[in-house]
């Protein structure tokens, strides 16, 4: 088993890159997503908090 983890700020992003390595692996067991709410830029007083976003795909490599 193996795990991949995208995180990005932009939806269509994460779900592009998400979708190009689902379409490469068959053999996925689990998929999680999570969004969190993080500070841009902690040193930049200002900047308003972003979403992140979050994919975690468990798989099982393809042998051969």
């Amino acid at each position: 088993m193996k795990i991949k983890i995208f995180t990005d700020s932009n939806l269509s992003t994460l779900e592009k890159s998400v979708n190009e390595f689902l379409d490469q692996n068959d053999l996925i067991k689990t998929i999680q997503f999570t969004t969190s709410l993080k500070d841009a830029d902690d040193m930049v007083p200002g900047l308003d908090a972003r979403l992140f976003y979050s994919v975690m795909i468990l798989y099982t490599e393809a042998k051969g």
